[in-house]
């Protein structure tokens, strides 16, 4: 299984004002260091925790013999909002639409049915395709401690992106949230 993302969020997780208001920094200079800050911290957040902060898309390539009638296969992207569309390559390596599956997003991990197995060429890899959406459609909806983190996470790559900074408060602040964000992190219940 290989994932490839198709599509990047086209906004921040948490606002250029908020994360300068909780910067206290009011004028202009640092508005795009403060952005990539905030892109950084969302992305490590989303790493250690496993969820999928903001929405985008998503292709998952499976090989043929990953691929079975009746027996489930399992998307570890969380949380999955929706499965827009199976495919294969068929015997003459054409890219075909799949459409005998049923999926269920409710749980983790995102579990896709097929009830027959499509026709493919043997040997070849990341034959079989499922694309997805995957991510969280409204900010209001991640906890809000997740939010927080975020912002202490921007705060700390802002306060820290000089090279000749040094000091513990790097250990410290990794210790910490590893221990905070650990309660997150999506393992599937299979």
């Amino acid at each position: 299984m290989n994932i490839k993302q198709l599509t990047y969020p086209n906004t921040l997780l948490i606002s250029l004002q908020s994360a300068k208001d909780h910067l206290r920094v009011t004028d202009t200079n640092q508005d795009s260091v403060i952005e990539d800050c905030i892109k950084s911290a969302t992305g490590l957040v989303e790493k250690y925790t496993g969820q999928i902060l903001q929405s985008r898309t998503y292709c998952v390539y499976y090989d043929s013999n990953e691929i079975m009638s009746y027996c489930p296969i399992h998307i570890f992207l969380y949380p999955t909002t929706a499965v827009t569309s199976v495919k294969y390559l068929n015997d003459a390596g054409v890219e075909t639409t799949f459409s005998e599956y049923t999926a269920d997003i409710t749980g983790f991990p995102t579990r896709l049915l097929l009830t027959t197995t499509p026709t493919m060429q043997l040997d070849t890899l990341n034959q079989f395709r499922v694309y997805l959406t995957a991510g969280f459609t409204d900010v209001n909806e991640i906890d809000p401690e997740l939010i927080g983190w975020v912002k202490i996470f921007t705060a700390f790559f802002y306060q820290t992106r000089q090279p000749e900074y040094s000091g513990l408060t790097v250990h410290e602040i990794a210790y910490n949230y590893e221990r905070a964000l650990s309660k997150y992190i999506r393992e599937p219940i299979l």
